[in-house]
């Protein structure tokens, strides 16, 4: 159903920024997107997190459109409410709605912009979720305090540590032993699996090894932290598909179909925009707002690890 719905979604935010004839261009390809529904099949995370992160990008605009009025300020505050609810699926949201937050902040510092009510009140509906989110995560952490996720140490890590396919920690304190995977490295076809003598949350130590490591291979990491951006937009083993010898061929052919038919036109449409982009003009705010959640996942995947399938 939430998959379904993302069409209607991308559709209204096509409409606000663009009109009724990129909308409906919007909604047929969204439509007709068969990822959106193939990765809603598996029922993981990426399902309500794009449901829920297209519902606060559209009511963020509708905000904006709006203007100061009771409606415009109630969908501020939804739109923070949904910004909520996707960073409790995935914390990638967070960075993507920090990049959107700045570049609004920018638009309004230079353009005189009145958004303070705005701002204030998406706060308090991001909070709003995101507080209780954090207190059952630390009480789950017993007493480390953790926002969304636990395992930003594993996660820098996996991304950092060389060319592998997963980690193993030994948990010694707690007599565990923890496997963690990526499935950036399983699209690449990575085997080797490091072991770790440190539990799995145990993110200072986590952190300290992966900076040896870094500043051991300094190349190999840029290069491996450069891969994993190009792995966001270019052509890799479909997900999880790849893990077993069949794949499913639909989801290659699509791999094209956003290449030429939705990344080359989107380029080649901000390079008409040249500097209005960079100069923060009114003629490109709807190409600036699209473009913040893209470097938020951008920034994720270059400091953390690759998600293809986001």
């Amino acid at each position: 159903v939430l998959s379904s719905l993302v069409p209607v979604l991308l559709a209204g935010l096509a409409w606000d920024l663009y009109g009724r004839r990129v909308a409906l261009g919007t909604l047929a390809f969204a439509s007709l997107y068969f990822p959106f529904f193939d990765y809603a099949g598996y029922v993981m995370s990426e399902n309500p997190l794009t449901f829920c992160f297209a519902a606060a990008a559209w009511l963020l605009v509708r905000a904006l459109r709006i203007g100061g009025s009771r409606a415009g300020l109630l969908c501020a505050g939804l739109s923070g409410v949904w910004l909520g609810l996707a960073c409790s699926f995935k914390s990638t949201a967070l960075a993507c709605g920090g990049c959107t937050g700045l570049v609004l902040a920018a638009l309004a510092w230079k353009h005189g912009l009145a958004l303070k009510r705005h701002f204030l009140i998406a706060a308090a509906g991001l909070l709003l979720v995101l507080v209780p989110v954090a207190i059952r995560n630390t009480k789950a952490s017993k007493g480390k305090f953790c926002l969304l996720a636990n395992q930003t140490g594993a996660n820098f890590l996996l991304g950092k540590y060389g060319r592998i396919r997963g980690a193993e920690f030994n948990d010694r304190q707690r007599g565990l032993t923890y496997m963690f995977g990526s499935p950036a490295a399983a699209q690449r076809g990575y085997t080797e699996v490091t072991r770790f003598e440190v539990g799995m949350y145990e993110d200072r130590k986590l952190f300290e090894i992966t900076w040896e490591r870094m500043n051991a291979q300094p190349g190999e990491t840029l290069l491996i932290s450069l891969e994993h951006v190009s792995d966001l937009f270019f052509f890799v083993r479909p997900w999880p598909s790849c893990e077993v010898e069949i794949t499913r061929s639909w989801v290659r052919l699509y791999q094209f179909v956003f290449l030429f038919a939705v990344l080359l036109p989107a380029l080649l449409h901000l390079g008409r925009k040249g500097m209005d982009f960079f100069r923060l003009a009114r003629g490109a705010w709807a190409e600036l707002l699209l473009s913040a959640p893209l470097v938020g996942i951008v920034l994720v995947a270059f400091v953390f690890m690759a998600e293809p399938r986001h």
